[in-house]
């Protein structure tokens, strides 16, 4: 062989050489910068100067967007910048954010079908979480620590507003109740199979009354049993998990936006993104508990005004900015939900969940296609009762921005109450699909 035709494979080999080495390096700067749980980002920046609490609050409008950028997610922030949405933030509150109930003692355990362990729905989170989030499957834990929430209630009996927000007034008001009750919550040797039962019920106008959905939620792979009751024909029908994403008598609402975040834990792959300082609504103080048969109700004014059409504080601004809150930066953790459920109409969804009361703050829906579709803002108060007892968590609104539609909803709770037990007004009989309809006659539960 010439010398000339080994100098060629030579500079071939080398060649081939330099570009492999050149595709291994791209490969690998590709894989580095796919987001993962083991490599959370902590962000902290410096936090823009507020007033602290009893002070005149910052207005945070298009003018200084900018200088709140990191405190807001995206899809909030835009809406600030090109003047739609007004908030009024503060440095904090004068009174302390209470925690979550406490991990339970007994660890729960997540597998194949989803939570398992002795501990279930005691009170309290079902799993402790490492300090900084860095551990695969946090955002799967994350998401039952959030739930145990509610089910550390045991037993949720809510009436609310749907309210359609206009430019300067309410275009309608549908009057309803959601009701939920864990049944394993209030009976740790209870054998059910739900996670619980959940019934939203109409009540007003007239021509409304009675339309209801039922929800049983499963332990395991079985997707939600879901039933609607239609007055308009009197029958019930049902239907599938996917409709849960349905929107409420074609509002912008539907049963998994209520609470911000109701969705099923067991049928969405969750992923901690990021760790960060966000502007989360705060009311003014906390709310008294009244304690009787069994139940706390939280003694809130319910004729309280909560969005700016009601106002008109906020001039110029969306009329669904919120009012009678200020926003104070609370540490947040991100989560990037993505359906299991090839049918469901939510695509990716991203919640922002307070990192110490566990609450679901803010979640921004996108469609199955990548399109922004929807935000809603959760406002979440506290409420004591005379004592010692630590304050409790419950929900006073829920603010819902269609992106599609430019079209803004908001649920008002105006009535809470906790309930410890099962009562002849509610109790697990009220819970079934063959009782549906405007005015059930359960059994008394037994």
């Amino acid at each position: 062989m010439n010398s000339s035709w080994l100098k060629f494979l030579r500079r071939r080999d080398l060649r081939s050489a330099r570009l492999l080495a050149c595709l291994l390096l791209l490969i690998s700067a590709s894989v580095a910068a796919q987001p993962k749980e083991m490599d959370l980002p902590v962000v902290a920046r410096p936090t823009p100067a507020l007033a602290a609490a009893g002070q005149t609050p910052r207005l945070i409008n298009a003018s200084n967007a900018a200088e709140f950028r990191e405190l807001l997610p995206d899809e909030i922030y835009s809406l600030v910048r090109t003047g739609a949405l007004v908030l009024e933030a503060q440095a904090n509150v004068n009174y302390e954010f209470p925690a979550a109930p406490s991990a339970q003692t007994e660890q729960a355990q997540l597998d194949g079908n989803g939570l398992s362990g002795a501990s279930k729905l005691s009170v309290g989170a079902p799993f402790l979480l490492n300090s900084d989030l860095k551990l695969e499957g946090q955002g799967a834990r994350l998401l039952w620590n959030t739930n145990s929430v509610w089910w550390s209630r045991k037993i949720l009996d809510l009436s609310f507003e749907l309210i359609k927000i206009g430019t300067d007034r309410a275009e309608y008001v549908l009057d309803g109740t959601l009701q939920r009750i864990y049944q394993r919550a209030v009976d740790p040797s209870e054998a059910a199979s739900q996670i619980f039962r959940e019934l939203i019920r109409f009540q007003q106008p007239g021509f409304l009354q009675g339309l209801s959905w039922l929800t049983f939620r499963y332990f395991g792979k079985d997707e939600d049993s879901l039933w609607v009751y239609s007055p308009a024909i009197s029958r019930t029908r049902q239907l599938t998990s996917s409709n849960r994403a349905d929107a409420l008598i074609k509002s912008g609402v539907t049963p998994d936006d209520l609470l911000v975040w109701s969705g099923n834990p067991q049928v969405v792959e969750a992923r901690v993104t990021t760790l960060k300082p966000v502007l989360v609504p705060a009311p003014p103080s906390i709310f008294p508990l009244a304690n009787a048969d069994g139940c706390g109700r939280v003694g809130r004014d319910a004729a309280a005004t909560l969005w700016n059409f009601e106002t008109g504080k906020f001039a110029g601004a969306a009329p669904w900015s919120l009012v009678g809150v200020v926003f104070v930066p609370r540490e947040a953790v991100r989560v990037e939900l993505q359906s299991r459920d090839p049918f469901a109409l939510y695509g990716r969804q991203v919640l922002y969940v307070d990192r110490q009361t566990l609450l679901p703050i803010y979640k921004i829906v996108y469609d199955r296609a990548g399109r922004l579709w929807k935000a809603v803002i959760g406002v979440f108060g506290f409420a004591k009762s005379e004592g010692a007892a630590p304050a409790i968590a419950f929900p006073i609104s829920n603010t819902v921005y269609d992106f599609t539609r430019s079209k803004a909803f908001g649920v008002d709770f105006s009535i809470v109450r906790f309930c410890e037990r099962p009562n002849s007004a509610l109790n697990v009989a009220m819970f079934d699909p063959s009782v549906l309809g405007p005015e059930p006659t359960p059994a008394p539960h037994k």
